[in-house]
């Protein structure tokens, strides 16, 4: 009886702390040329990903552009771990050797497919993978070496619109606003995979019949206020306001592919983003930019030093067809850097960045590292 009461009570308590939440911030949708900043992009968004950043710059946007892009997003050891793990076959010893070299890790790994087309003032998103998944290498509560796994997947159609506001007392400068809503069908995962279940499964990191799934309609409110400053001006300021995930009820859609019998994903969180961008003045090719923004307010795992980011940027136009940028910043207290250029309606953007997985005491950096292709009409 006490040996059943004790497995009893050792499975609930490894199982509560599978289901721990996870300390690093999970952004819904990410730029590579943002991250390349410091992801410092709140007041900048004048890219077709600008409705997930702040809709409200759609007001500014005239043309007509079609994307169609491909991401793979990784932690710098997430390969060779996984490689090594599965070299490493059935033996539990061979398994327990593997997660010890790596542990201490948070690793990650990031697929996206999606198709962004952007006309006057508004724009319309489809996103049908966005694949997150963290593996984070620690012991569990019996001292074993485990993975700690946490996926999520993400179907996406979004659409956003921006406009110009009156400013009142008649201040200068432009204001304009704008939304975005989205439907999201979400399927996440979490648990706690011990060697001695790899040695006997194989290298199965995500058990996709065993997800928490479900739907929900949400969106973002964005302001974005341009001072007024002459055309040759040294310094251009702009100031931006987003109220991400406004309704933040819950995946209360029971719409259930993997699992009938599913619970529904950990709502969205709402959170509040401020930012400002400081353009500076033309030279050569050359488009300068600074930025600062202070995002993710609102969230559970949020601190000062997660919610700090700054970059700049070199925004460089030969031609209309060949065009491109060098970035720099920091994200989360860590250095990025991004690199990007587009000929004709091909388009390839790197960059790497640094994100903080740890607690306030126990800071954990997870170095990134990005490529995207795209098609751009």
């Amino acid at each position: 009886m006490k040996t059943a009461l004790f497995i009893a009570l050792t499975v609930f308590a490894f199982r509560a702390y599978a289901n721990a939440p996870n300390y690093g911030i999970h952004e819904n949708y990410q730029s590579l040329r943002a991250l390349g900043m410091g992801d410092a992009f709140t007041a900048v968004a004048d890219d077709d990903f600008a409705m997930f950043y702040n809709p409200a710059a759609l007001a500014k946007h005239n043309g007509t552009d079609l994307r169609l892009f491909l991401r793979g997003a990784a932690d710098q050891n997430v390969i060779p771990f996984y490689n090594n793990l599965k070299n490493a076959g059935s033996d539990p010893v061979q398994v327990t050797n593997v997660l010890n070299k790596y542990y201490g890790d948070d690793m990650y790994f990031r697929p996206t497919l999606g198709g962004i087309f952007v006309h006057r003032h508004w724009s319309l998103a489809i996103l049908p993978l966005d694949f997150s998944n963290n593996f984070d290498l620690h012991s569990s509560i019996a001292g074993t070496p485990s993975v700690f796994v946490t996926s999520i997947l993400d179907t996406t159609v979004a659409y956003a619109y921006g406009h110009s506001a009156r400013m009142p007392f008649h201040l200068p400068g432009h204001l304009y606003w704008g939304y975005n809503l989205r439907l999201v069908h979400r399927a996440s995962y979490s648990d706690v995979i011990q060697s001695t279940e790899l040695a006997v499964n194989g290298s199965k990191l995500v058990d996709l019949s065993n997800v928490d799934e479900g739907a929900t309609v949400d969106g973002d409110l964005g302001l974005l206020y341009d001072m007024a400053e002459p055309a040759d001006a040294f310094f251009r300021p702009s100031f931006a306001l987003v109220v991400r995930n406004v309704g933040s009820y819950g995946f209360v859609l029971p719409v259930k592919f993997s699992n009938k019998s599913a619970s529904a994903p950990i709502p969205y969180q709402r959170v509040v983003d401020f930012g400002t961008k400081v353009g500076l003045k033309h030279f050569w090719v050359f488009h300068p930019k600074v930025a600062l923004d202070l995002r993710d307010i609102g969230n559970s795992q949020w601190t000062p030093l997660k919610g700090l980011h700054v970059g700049a940027e070199f925004y460089w136009k030969m031609y209309n067809w060949w065009q491109g940028f060098w970035s720099a910043g920091v994200n989360q207290g860590y250095w990025t850097a991004g690199f990007g250029a587009r000929m004709s309606v091909f388009e390839l953007e790197i960059a790497s960045w640094g994100e903080e997985e740890g607690t306030t005491s126990a800071t954990e950096q997870s170095r990134r590292y990005a490529f995207e292709m795209s098609m751009n009409f």
